[in-house]
Formats: structure tokens, sequence, C-alpha cells
């Protein structure tokens, strides 16, 4: 019988159970198809996503209505990254709204300066003002980061057992695979169009459906990351006795399952390497090393060595030898030869910088950073940015230090719960998927210091469904119902 994690019900088939097999079905169809359309990163393809996903919410509150499903312990165990979640949104909420001229001028002056030069120019008095100076850029930002609360939840919902976890953090997998796959076969390929209205990239990188390499990177670090975790997951310990009982484990280990899963994170990699993301490579393998050393640390005693094998062939095998037939030579180049005194991502920081201090603490509004950085633009750059090329930096001059809070605030409870996993759970399939989520945003952290995958719709909806597969699961394990513990 399969161990479950949210319920006391067996899950035989992984889109059945209780009635909720179709909405799962719909979650793990959106979170493949997501990325096809330019990383989601187009206007009608967050609107359509939002659509679908709270359709299945709205589906699966029916069979809760009807009786059909209840509501899981999961959300109960998730209410206060859900509680912060709605501060989030009532925030954003607030900021697109008009606000009385005397309390927006003390909120936000420069905000209302901008207003009021609209204002003279239309000859309109002006009687109130929000806090974000591009208001259906807020707004549309406002459904985005709903949709992922409701996103967030279907996890939640959905996910009851040990066979749903894993079969949605294989969707991830096969987001990530697919992706590599599509990616260098179009680059190698030489054609200038591709099969989802994408172009080759001017770079002669591999982007796969994404616009820039960097989001791609991004994908992959969060879809591998899920890859690592399943392998971690079937880690078997021997208990042998002799060194030949040993070896027969260790040849078993390497002719399992697991090795197929090692097939795709190869494939991965070696996409990683040909992006030629020079930050996503760092982050990436960076990220192994923190979160694997994380993970032996508090959690792998008896499979000490062997854990240490999956993490020294990631980077012995797959980087330094398969990545070496696939461009790694033109990565360290571009790595080496990088003068970060001459990186515009360095230069422009300042003038990001003053932006931020301008618009604190409340922010000009989420989705407003193009609206907002102009004015702070030194003339020494010539490029328009539409992002900041810094997660931390864009929330920040769009949120304020109050956004920054709330958003590191639900990041913080998630990867406290998923410590928690690892210290106190015994089940294999959550300590990996624990190590899942905590590589997954250690890389994009890392990343996010010059890039903007957080931006990226799909990027942003593959994280959001790891961090929910960490919230669908208790730390303590299931009770059996005669009162003892399940591990």
């Amino acid at each position: 019988m399969t161990r479950l994690l949210g319920t006391s019900e067996p899950s035989r088939h992984v889109f059945r159970g209780r009635g909720d097999g179709l909405v799962f079905l719909g979650l793990v169809v959106l979170l493949f198809i997501f990325p096809l359309a330019r990383g989601g990163n187009r206007l009608w393809a967050v609107s359509l996503f939002d659509a679908m996903v709270f359709g299945l919410c709205a589906l699966w509150l029916l069979c809760f209505i009807f009786g059909r499903v209840q509501m899981p312990a999961a959300v109960s165990r998730a209410r206060y990254v859900i509680f912060l979640w709605l501060l989030w949104l009532a925030y954003i909420a607030f900021q697109f709204v008009p606000l009385p001229l005397p309390l927006a001028e003390t909120l936000a002056p420069l905000s209302v300066e901008k207003y009021a030069a609209v204002a003279a120019v239309t000859g309109e008095p002006l009687h109130a003002a929000a806090i974000s100076i591009s208001r259906g850029d807020t707004f549309d930002h406002l459904l985005e980061s709903t949709g992922l609360l409701a996103l967030f939840l279907l996890v939640l919902f959905t996910v009851r057992g040990n066979r749903r976890m894993h079969f949605l953090a294989m969707t991830l997998v096969c987001g990530g695979l697919f992706q590599a796959l599509y990616g260098i076969l179009f680059y190698l390929s030489g054609l200038d169009r591709g099969l989802f209205l994408d172009a080759a990239s001017p770079l002669n990188v591999v982007t796969g459906t994404f616009v820039n390499r960097n989001h791609l990177a991004g994908y992959l670090e969060i879809a591998a990351a899920a890859g690592i975790g399943l392998v971690l997951a079937d880690l078997k310990g021997g208990g042998a006795s002799n060194w030949r009982a040993r070896f027969r484990h260790f040849v078993e280990f390497l002719m399992s399952e697991t090795v197929l899963l090692r097939v795709f994170l190869a494939i991965m990699v070696i996409a990683l390497v040909m992006s030629q993301s020079r930050m996503g490579n760092v982050a990436f393998f960076s990220s192994i090393g923190v979160a694997g050393m994380i993970y032996v640390v508090l959690r792998e005693r008896q499979l000490f060595f062997k854990s240490l094998f999956v993490f020294a062939t990631l980077f012995l095998i797959d980087f330094l030898i398969l990545s070496n037939w696939f461009g790694l030579d033109a990565l360290v180049e571009r790595i080496e030869t990088t003068e970060m005194s001459r990186e515009m991502r360095v230069a422009v920081m300042p003038d990001l910088l003053r932006a931020f201090e301008a618009y604190w603490p409340m922010g000009s509004g989420l989705g407003s950073f193009y609206t907002a950085f102009p004015e702070f633009r030194s003339p020494e750059i010539p490029k328009l940015h539409y992002h900041a090329h810094n997660d931390y930096i864009e929330f920040g001059i769009e949120t304020g230090i109050w956004g920054l809070a709330l958003l590191g605030g639900i990041v913080a409870l998630v990867m406290w719960r998923a410590v928690l996993l690892l210290v106190k759970r015994k089940d294999r399939l959550v300590g990996g998927i624990a190590f899942a989520a905590i590589m997954a945003v250690v890389a994009l952290g890392i990343h996010g210091t010059v890039d903007f995958n957080l931006q990226i719709p799909a990027n942003a909806a593959a994280l959001v469904a790891l961090l929910g597969l960490v919230m669908s699961c208790s730390p303590e394990g299931r009770r059996h119902s005669n009162g003892g513990r399940q591990a």
C-alpha cells in the first residue's frame, strides 16, 4: 500500500481517488505546456494560465461541495504561508487602488508627483492618486499573483500521496527534459523558426521555447533540482554485512530506474551548458553543493557515501566529461573573459539603487519597472531596461521594503518546512522533495542577483508547484488508525 502524506485513504491510481483525478490531470498538463508559450512571457499566455488554474480550482471546489473530496490537512499546515500570500495580494491591491491625496502624498510622494504632472497636462483636478504609477500593469500582475496562489492551493488540494507527489515532480523533470531536447535539436537544426512561434537565438545558443537563454537556465535549475530529488529518493540502504553484498547492492543501484533519471539530468546539464548562461551554470552547480551539504548533514548517515556519489557524478560526469563535448570550453572562456567593470548589469546598479531609494518603502507598483526606471537611467547607459536584471532590486523598486518582506517570509516558511522534513521524516521521497525545493530556491536566489527569472511566469509557476509539494508534506508523518505513526 502506498504511503500517504495527506490522507489515510490509499491512492491506487494517480488520476483516481476521491473525485479530483481530473483536477490533478489538468494541473499536470498545465505545468507541462505553460513554458511552451515563450516561457509564459506573453500577456495572452498568462491570461490563459489564470483562466485554467481558476477553472481547476472551481472544479475542485465543486467536488468539495458535493462531498467527493475533503479539505486536506495540508491546507491547515500551510496556513501561515497562505496568510502571507493573501497579505501580498492585499498589498498589491492597495498599490492599485486610488487613495485620497493626503494619504497618497504621505505614502508615495513620488507617485503623486507623476499623477500631478499628468493632471497638469490634461487640465483635470487631482483628487486621488494610486501608489502604482502604472495601474494597468499592476492589475495584470495582481491577477498573475492570484493565479500562482491558486496553483499553490491546487497542489495542496490534489497531492495526497506519494504517487501523486512523485508524478508531479516527474512532470517538472519531463518539462525540463523536453525544453533541453527541443532546445538542443532546434539549435543543431539550423532553422530560423521553431514549432512554438519561437525564433532561433541571434546569439547562437540554446534557449528552448524561452525568449532568453537565462530564462531557460532558470527553468532547468528547477527541473533538474526535482530530478536530483527523485534520484535521492530512490537510494536504498543495503544493510550488507560483507563487500560482496555491498557490491551487489551498488550494481543494483546502477541498474535501477534511477539510471533513466540520470540520463535525463545529463541531457538537461548539456542544454544548460549550451545555453552559455554564465550565472545559470554557476548557480546550478553552486546550489548542488549547498543543498547537497544540507541534505547530507541533516539527513543521511547510512547512505552517506551513496549520496556523495550522486552529487559527485553530477559534477564529474555530467559537467566535466559530457559537457566538454557540447561547448563547455566556450562557457568557461565566456566566464573567464567577463569583466565586471564592463558589464551593463553592474554599471546600471547605482541607477537601480537610486530608483529603489526614491520609491521606497511602498514601491512604484508591481509590474511598473519599465515605467519607473527610465528617469533614473544615466546617459552612459544606452540600453533601455525592461527589467532590472536583478530580482531583488526589481521587486524592491516595484513593491518596496514591505513587498520584499512578504515574499521573503513566504520563501522562509517553506524552507523551514523543508528543513523539518529532512530532519524528521524518514520517507525518502519526502526527503528528496525537500532537497529539490532547497536546491531550486538556492539556485534561483543566486541567479536572481543578475537576472529576473521570477519575472518569467513559467519559471515562477514551476517554483510555486515545487514549494507546494513541500507544504503538502507533514513533518510529523502520518498516523495509522491504531494510533501508530507512519514514516
